[in-house]
């Protein structure tokens, strides 16, 4: 499961990156999108593959993030409109919702499905980060740095978002504070919302039982590396397993009263696009 951090860095004063471009021979192009209200949008791209990290201010920053470009990865420096080389607009047509169209359209331009949003402010990097689990972030910031040319270190770590869980859906400490037991139970999430982008099995209640016993059961399954697996009874989440040739096999189970609790309150598991039945 991938995890968002919004990480900023301090930079040591940058290198010229010219000559890093030159020595790498990286790809260089440069062209304009066209934002939604027609106005043009020059952007930057250094680098070649599907990973994109996009920078605003390309004026301000030049050639000084070729270093983090490579063949599996492009960076991408735009100005916004009515800076550098964009198109000069009046000031009633400069506001959030336009610079975000501006965002949008080089995000299309370069064919990017996700991005990382550099901000750059002084000696201070703020990016976006999406990685799966083992990912160390402070080594990240150091590594980075050490592409740059000039050192860096990591100032603030702020996790947005662990796989299907958004900082968007949290609930504050003020807004805990206060509510009785009933509304705070109301505020949990069954514990399956973990693991909700995972493919579902749904077993009888015979397997169910082998299943929480820890017994392997042979069933019509395609190998599989990680399963959410249910019980015949809504909301029945029995664990997580995994199908090598044709036998499911446990790998985190709940216990038979945890199960028990979970059909009492009837929780119904998280929607999701893929479901296999067993």
């Amino acid at each position: 499961m991938r995890r968002p951090a919004l990480v900023p860095l301090l930079l040591l004063p940058l290198v010229a990156a010219a000559a890093i471009a030159e020595e790498r021979k990286l790809t260089i192009t440069e062209s304009t999108a066209v934002a939604a209200d027609g106005t043009r949008i020059y952007y930057r791209v250094a680098g070649s593959g599907d990973d994109v990290v996009l920078a605003p201010f390309a004026v301000l920053h030049g050639a000084q993030l070729d270093g983090l470009a490579s063949a599996k990865r492009r960076i991408v420096t735009y100005d916004p409109r009515g800076r550098g080389r964009s198109a000069t607009v009046p000031p009633e047509k400069v506001s959030l919702d336009l610079l975000l169209s501006d965002l949008e359209a080089v995000r299309k331009a370069v064919d990017a499905e996700s991005i990382a949003i550099i901000g750059w402010q002084h000696d201070e990097l703020t990016i976006d980060v999406r990685c799966s689990k083992g990912t160390y972030i402070r080594t990240l910031g150091e590594d980075i740095g050490a592409a740059l040319g000039c050192g860096a270190h990591l100032d603030t770590l702020r996790r947005v978002a662990s796989g299907a869980l958004g900082i968007e859906a949290a609930t504050t400490l003020a807004q805990l504070d206060g509510l009785d037991e009933a509304s705070l139970d109301a505020r949990l999430l069954p514990p399956d919302a973990l693991v909700a982008a995972w493919p579902r099995v749904v077993l009888t209640n015979e397997d169910a039982g082998r299943f929480l016993a820890g017994v392997r059961r042979r069933l019509d399954l395609d190998d599989a590396p990680a399963l959410r697996v249910y019980g015949p009874e809504r909301g029945a989440f029995l664990g997580t397993g995994h199908v090598v040739a044709g036998e499911l096999i446990a790998s985190r189970l709940l216990s038979p009263a945890e199960v028990g609790d979970l059909v009492a309150a009837r929780r119904q598991p998280f929607t999701v696009s893929e479901s296999l039945s067993a």
